[in-house]
């Protein structure tokens, strides 16, 4: 169970009317994480055995989402995305979390 709390802006250059490129930093703050419900169990031919359980550590990430859309015609217009998400304070067992992303998107309008 996880709450957390997004802060973060969207900034967009305009190409022409519809088409444009955006950058969009946050920070993201776990203000309630509780991991008591996951517990993770792991057999290997009944012979290792080992359990994991979750941590309840309050995380905080940095974010940058970068991409933009662009129209080809008054019907067909195509979007990208591109995102990056590193933990910043929080880390359990002093690992690194960095998570990436990617999107891409045909729009066609009839």
């Amino acid at each position: 169970n996880s709450v957390s709390v997004e802060v973060g802006a969207e900034f967009r250059k305009y190409m022409n009317e519809n088409s444009y490129i955006f950058v969009t930093p946050k920070i993201e703050q776990f203000v309630i994480n509780s991991g008591d419900d996951y517990t993770a169990n792991l057999a290997v031919n009944n012979a290792f055995f080992t359990s994991v359980e979750a941590n309840n550590k309050k995380k905080t990430y940095g974010q940058i989402i970068v991409g933009g859309n662009v129209d080809f015609t008054n019907q067909l217009s195509m979007n990208l995305g591109f995102g990056a998400k590193q933990i910043l304070a929080g880390k359990v067992d002093n690992k690194n979390e960095t998570y990436l992303s990617g999107q891409a998107g045909l729009k066609y309008k009839f």
